[in-house]
């Protein structure tokens, strides 16, 4: 963890016990949604709710911890590579998880970067 914050990948952030049940809310129902024997989701789409309810029970447990990783590029990462701190016993998904990272980002690349220039609020060039 400490390491982390020297990188600045993570940043402190109070929490609160309101705040912790109204986000661990939404991994759960993803999880029910997966669990659901009607649920007729491709096996992208079921991908997708398991791989995003993990990535919602691991952000709570580091913000149970004082901590939030930034929005930077690599921030689902950082939460996977601090399992062992953040779920201890856990370590052993850590592989799995980075595995799943992986192939969630070749599901879903991320969009180009925007380029520089005369750029307004939506990023494209448009008249006056």
């Amino acid at each position: 963890m400490q390491s982390a914050l020297r990188a600045g990948t993570v940043v402190d952030q109070a929490w609160s016990v309101d705040e912790v049940k109204d986000a661990l809310a939404r991994p759960k129902k993803l999880l029910a949604d997966l669990s659901n024997p009607k649920n007729t989701s491709s096996t992208e789409g079921r991908f997708d709710l398991a791989y995003t309810a993990a990535h919602g029970y691991l952000q709570m447990a580091l913000r149970m911890k004082g901590y939030r990783t930034t929005t930077e590029k690599g921030h689902r990462a950082v939460l996977f590579e601090l399992i062992p701190e953040l779920v201890p016993g856990a370590a052993g998904s850590q592989e799995i998880l980075a595995q799943a990272h992986t192939l969630r980002n070749q599901l879903h690349p991320p969009p180009p970067a925007a380029k520089t220039g005369n750029t307004r609020r939506y990023g494209h060039n448009s008249p006056r």
